[in-house]
C-alpha cells in the first residue's frame, strides 16, 4: 500500500523549507504510472501517459515536449479528475456508463464537461453533453444557468422547455 501522504513543492512562491502537504489518491496511485496529476485540493493522481495521449490532444501535445516528467497541476477537484481518469482508461462505449454513475450531481457533470474541454477530449465531451441533455428534465434550472454561463441560446431553449411550474423555487 503506498504512503497515504507525500510532501511536494508546488508552483506557489514560498520559503524553500515550506512544502505543501499532498495526499495520494486511493485508487489512482499506481507507482508504475508515469504521470502525476495534482488536483486543486492537493491530491496526487497517477496515470499512464499512453492512456492520456490516446484520448486527449492536450496531453498528446504536452507529452511531445522534451522535458523531465513533472507533476501536472489541474484546477479541478480530485473527485472530478478521478472520474475523468476512470473514463480515459475505459473503452469509448463505456464513457456514458461511467458518466451516468454521477448523473445525480449536475455540478460534477459541469466539471466533467470543463475538464474534457480543457484537455481537448472530444469523445468525453460528447458523452458528457449527451448525459447533460438527457438530464435536462431533472435539472432544468441548472441547465439554464449553464446556458447563461456559456451564452448558449439553444441550450437555454432546451432548459426552458424542460421547466415545469412545480420545479421553480
Amino acid at each position: 500500500m503506498p504512503d497515504e501522504h507525500i510532501v511536494v513543492k508546488d508552483d506557489q512562491p514560498r520559503p524553500a523549507a515550506q512544502a505543501v502537504e499532498a495526499t495520494l489518491h486511493d485508487r489512482h496511485c499506481d507507482p508504475n504510472a508515469d504521470v502525476v496529476l495534482v488536483s486543486k485540493d492537493q491530491v496526487h493522481l497517477r496515470a499512464y501517459s499512453h492512456h492520456l495521449k490516446q484520448v486527449s490532444k492536450f496531453f498528446a501535445d504536452l507529452f511531445t515536449l522534451p522535458s523531465e516528467p513533472e507533476p501536472i497541476n489541474l484546477d479541478f477537484d480530485s473527485s472530478v479528475i478521478s472520474i475523468y481518469l476512470d473514463i480515459v482508461i475505459a473503452p469509448t462505449y463505456c464513457y456514458s456508463l461511467i458518466i451516468d454513475q454521477h448523473n445525480d450531481d449536475f455540478e460534477i457533470l459541469k466539471q466533467l464537461l470543463r475538464i474534457s474541454e480543457y484537455t481537448l477530449n472530444e469523445k468525453v465531451q460528447q458523452s458528457v453533453w449527451e448525459v447533460i441533455h438527457r438530464k435536462a428534465v431533472e435539472f432544468p434550472q441548472a441547465l439554464l444557468i449553464l446556458a447563461h454561463e456559456r451564452q448558449d441560446l439553444d441550450l437555454a431553449r432546451e432548459a426552458i422547455k424542460s421547466i415545469d411550474s412545480d420545479s421553480i423555487d
